[in-house]
């Protein structure tokens, strides 16, 4: 089994052309792929304590009245965000699952060599990528405050 993590594109930021050549590059892409795949997309929270933290720390540093005043503005932004339960990153996965290791790893090469020519940037997923991609699957409640790893130490997050 192989897993694909695609980063995410925003088509909001697109002319209407360069739309139509993403979905289009994609379709192609994935209907052009001869074995089978799963697609699926995973919600996740994220914790930005330490970003908050973080921020408040630069207004409290900052010289600059300008500067500081954004920096507050920024900081009850983010703070909102957080308070309304709005922070949130999407991940997008392929999966391609055979019996075959060496296959299944060609066919990941093949179809990530696809997704990139699509215009859409996608690695294969490592084995604590994974474990913590079936974490946050099967525990989507406690997969912003916790992060699996070796014992006593946490994942760094990744964000897209």
């Amino acid at each position: 089994m192989a897993f694909l993590r695609v980063a995410p594109v925003n088509l909001s930021l697109k002319s209407d052309n360069e739309k139509k050549r993403v979905v289009s590059a994609l379709h192609e892409a994935v209907n052009g792929f001869k074995e089978p795949v799963q697609i699926f997309s995973l919600g996740r929270p994220i914790d930005l304590d330490g970003y908050i933290r973080h921020i408040g720390e630069k207004i409290t540093a900052e010289t600059n009245p300008v500067k500081k005043r954004l920096l507050k503005e920024y900081l009850r932004y983010t703070s909102g965000l957080v308070s309304e339960g709005e922070a949130h990153e999407r991940r997008f996965y392929f999966v391609l699952s055979r019996e075959d290791e060496k296959t299944v790893l060609a066919a990941a090469g093949e179809l990530a060599g696809d997704l990139r020519a699509a215009g859409l940037e996608s690695r294969l997923c490592d084995a604590q990528e994974i474990m913590d991609l079936l974490f946050c699957f099967f525990n989507p409640d406690k997969a912003a405050a916790e992060k699996i790893g070796s014992p006593g130490k946490a994942l760094p997050a990744v964000y897209s």
